[in-house]
């Protein structure tokens, strides 16, 4: 699997290197536990030293970088920049680094859309096998990202072909919501809150226009609806099932399923609406290929 796909999708998913996924630590603090040990193999701090003033490393990053982005833009549309790290010039061409940063505007993959991604490399030590397409982890790797949703982003996610896919794939867990018909999903992002709005259809019942507004938060490691607020008209709907079922057409739930089929392990960190964009900071782990 490539690396660089899971930054990207949930999301997120800017790495691009085949790799199984971690069981990912529950607390930051294991982040030295997962990441490789001291000491590394690496050249010497005198090799090093003359790599570095001659600017033979800065090149050999450069070189990494340029050949990161060739890869990473093979699958994803968008404006992706990567900056590499390394300790010297042999040691990049060994396929070893101190850390990557790739930042990414107005991306799509896999049917995701992110306005902007920050990611960079958490572990002080990387080593890929920079001989493979695609490239491979040779050691685990820790990966921090904050990744940023428009309103646009989640509403172009609700348009496409692999989420209605998933929608007509639904069954709902009540048998009064398997007898609704709903249409025209949307989200707006206002006063820092989340609004879903629908066109609901169901027995002995006029269509009408189901809508609700809430936060959004982290539970059980999931993004989930939080502190609902009903329209008077969404009441027709059995008041029991109305967060299950706001929850199952939440586009960032089905970007964390998106991310989940191509087996990435992510911690979430956080969740917040600001300025009319959903903000979310997590890590993702992965083991050596």
């Amino acid at each position: 699997m490539k690396l660089w796909k899971y930054i990207i999708i949930f999301i997120f998913l800017i790495l691009s290197a085949r790799a199984k996924a971690a069981d990912y630590p529950s607390e930051y603090a294991l982040y030295t536990v997962f990441c490789p040990a001291e000491p590394y193999e690496i050249a010497s701090p005198f090799s090093r030293g003359v790599q570095s003033l001659s600017g033979l490393n800065l090149i050999a990053s450069k070189i990494a970088a340029k050949e990161i982005k060739k890869n990473l833009s093979s699958f994803a549309e968008g404006n992706i920049k990567v900056k590499v790290h390394s300790f010297s010039a042999t040691d990049a061409k060994a396929g070893k680094f101190k850390s990557f940063e790739v930042k990414g505007k107005d991306i799509c993959i896999y049917s995701i859309f992110i306005s902007e991604i920050m990611a960079k490399t958490r572990c002080k030590y990387i080593h890929l096998n920079m001989e493979t397409e695609p490239i491979e982890l040779k050691e685990p790797m820790a990966i921090d990202f904050t990744a940023q949703f428009s309103e646009n982003d989640l509403n172009n996610i609700l348009r496409t072909t692999t989420y209605k896919k998933y929608f007509l794939s639904l069954k709902f867990n009540s048998k009064k919501l398997n007898l609704i018909e709903v249409s025209h999903p949307r989200v707006s992002l206002k006063n820092n809150k989340f609004h879903f709005k629908a066109n609901v259809k169901a027995p002995f019942i006029k269509t009408f226009i189901f809508n609700i507004q809430s936060d959004l938060k982290i539970i059980d490691n999931k993004i989930k609806i939080a502190n609902m607020l009903i329209g008077s008209n969404s009441k027709k709907i059995d008041i029991s099932s109305t967060k299950y079922f706001v929850g199952i057409f939440n586009p960032l739930w089905f970007a964390q399923l998106v991310l989940e089929e191509h087996d990435c392990k992510t911690l979430l960190k956080s969740v917040k609406i600001r300025n009319e964009k959903v903000i979310i900071d997590g890590s993702i782990f992965l083991r050596k290929s």
